[in-house]
């Protein structure tokens, strides 16, 4: 098994080294790395359903779909991720149990930490969260990654993740919101995420019998950040994917109720239904229809239309927000 300590704190690269090194190498590797404040989706998962539109969007957090299937998490530099990545008989591939196990053992050895499996792909202490797992099987090839929750921002994990119930409906697959801690909180350890990383890439390199580390190339680095440019980093695949649903929102603006139901299908509006004091507005819905369903797209359009506001007594950036 090869050792990846991976430094790089940028989200889109480092979900595309996942998938480059399960895809292109042939080799059994572990990998670690923590990233810069993200959300990082399920690939069967609505996206918009799964975040805090507006609080992502204020603080400039970006989504990013990954390649296994699971729930919604919050990374930041406080969480350590981690990854196996193997090859074997596809049949015999997925197995939570092993890869979990190491870092079980991994906790109890150097923190004293007893964590156990759940059976819904996370370790927890004490009721509390600490880990979530996911895996996803390509030809001969798997991926086990999770988190480690060391030092991580609870307040901005819990906001990026809260969700109005009942605004976004489909029948895609929907997370499990936990209970979570922190393993520096539990432990009252001194050491920093630095610190701990290094013990665990020394357990599993004892447990595995490796010392062998690999360095990203620049050959390694410039596929990747192909792969970051043609797909981690677009809109169609961090948000459009699996966008099929209804969105509905009743909700009080400054000069009174709006009620907004609208059907999207990759992300692309298809249908909307908007009612403002009483009065339908159809300008308006002829203005969404066909529209991707961002924030961005919606705001140019908008900005470039010749809608009467005032008539209606409607502020355009009020409007604009109860789109999501």
């Amino acid at each position: 098994m090869l050792l990846i300590d991976n430094t790089s704190l940028e989200p889109y690269f480092n979900i595309a080294l996942e998938e480059y090194i399960l895809h292109q190498k042939k080799e059994d590797y572990f990998l670690v790395y923590s990233n810069n404040s993200s959300v990082i989706v399920g690939k069967h998962q609505n996206a918009m359903s799964e975040i805090n539109y507006h609080y992502i969007k204020k603080n400039n957090i970006p989504v990013i779909r990954r390649l296994s299937g699971g729930g919604t998490v919050y990374h930041d530099k406080g969480n350590l991720n981690f990854a196996f990545i193997s090859s074997g008989q596809p049949e015999k591939l997925s197995d939570f149990i092993k890869y979990t196990q190491p870092i079980i053992n991994f906790l109890k050895k150097e923190y004293d930490l007893e964590t156990s499996f759940d059976g819904r792909n996370s370790l927890v202490y004490n009721g509390y969260k600490i880990s979530g797992n996911a895996e996803h099987i390509h030809k001969n090839r798997i991926i086990h990654h999770g988190t480690l929750l060391f030092s991580t921002d609870l307040i901005a994990l819990n906001e990026s993740l809260k969700v109005v119930p009942n605004k976004y409906n489909d029948k895609k697959l929907k997370s499990v919101r936990s209970n979570v801690t922190n393993i520096s909180e539990i432990t009252a350890t001194n050491d920093t995420i630095d610190i701990f990383k290094n013990k665990l890439i020394n357990f599993v390199s004892n447990f595995y019998h490796s010392e062998t580390y690999y360095n990203l190339n620049h050959n390694d680095i410039e596929n990747i950040e192909k792969l970051v440019l043609k797909k981690y980093s677009k809109w169609d695949w961090n948000f459009a994917y699996h966008a099929d649903y209804e969105f509905t929102n009743n909700m009080k603006l400054k000069n009174g109720i709006i009620n907004i139901e609208m059907t999207v299908d990759n992300g692309v509006i298809k249908k909307v239904y908007i009612i403002y004091e009483n009065h339908r507005i159809k300008q308006l819905e002829n203005l969404l229809i066909n529209q991707n369903h961002t924030l961005e797209n919606i705001k140019e359009m908008i900005s470039k239309s010749d809608f009467d506001w005032q008539k209606f007594n409607l502020e355009s950036d009020e409007f604009i927000n109860s789109l999501f």
